[in-house]
Formats: structure tokens, sequence, C-alpha cells
């Protein structure tokens, strides 16, 4: 029998909350809509993700969204992750766990801040663009 922890990222793993506003600024300016504040971000946001983005911009489809999200998320600062995550990462990896990250941000991102944490060997699969976890 295996055993495994399934994480998520935004939130659990790391700190991404400015990245997430970075791009909701971005996104919104292309979508002719005037910036959000943080505050509105944290007061608004909701799961699944697409409820938030359609009480904003309500003729987003999620195929858009996507596609948007996937390239602002490369152009906002860095998420870091929590003190202490590395360390738990490193314990259960040494005892045998297998690790997932499943997360509604794009493989891509995901994959290059695991290897700047110096962890991406340590999952056993990175799971990106679920909507409803």
């Amino acid at each position: 029998m295996y055993k495994a922890f399934i994480f998520d990222r935004s939130g659990t793993l790391s700190d991404n909350f400015h990245s997430f506003c970075q791009v909701c600024t971005l996104l919104f300016k292309e979508q002719g809509k005037g910036p959000i504040s943080d505050d509105e971000v944290r007061a608004t946001f909701t799961l699944p993700y697409m409820k938030f983005w359609n009480a904003h911009l309500p003729d987003l489809s999620i195929e858009k969204q996507n596609e948007l999200y996937e390239k602002y998320i490369h152009q906002v600062d860095e998420a870091d992750i929590y003190p202490g995550v590395a360390e738990m990462i490193i314990l259960l990896h040494e005892r045998g766990w297998k690790i997932f990250i499943l997360s509604s941000d794009p493989v891509s991102k995901l994959i290059i801040e695991t290897e700047k944490s110096g962890l991406s060997t340590l999952f056993t699969k990175i799971i990106g663009k679920v909507h409803e976890k």
C-alpha cells in the first residue's frame, strides 16, 4: 500500500497572494476592466475559481481564462514557499511518502517554482489547471 500526501500549492505550500493579485490586474486590463485591489480580491475570491472570474468578467470563458492566466503568471513576481515547507517535504520523502501537488495554476508555473525551491525531484506528480478540487 502506498502512503501519499496531496497538497494544494496556493496558500498551502506557498504564499502566492501577491502574485495572484498582479495576474488579476493584468488580466482585467486586457479585458478592458480597471484594476482590482488586493482587498477586493481577498473579499471576493471563491472556489471554483471561475466563480471569482465570472463575478468580475461575466463573459470570460474558462478556456480564455486559462490562456490569459498562463500568459500572465509568468510575468509577475514569484511566490515564496512558506517557512518549514521544504523541511516537511524532505521529511515526507525520506519516510517513503508519495507527494503530489494538485493546483489550479498551470503546470508550467508549478515546475518553475518547485525547481526554484530545490524540491522538484521529491514530488511524485504535479497536476495543474484543476478547476474544481
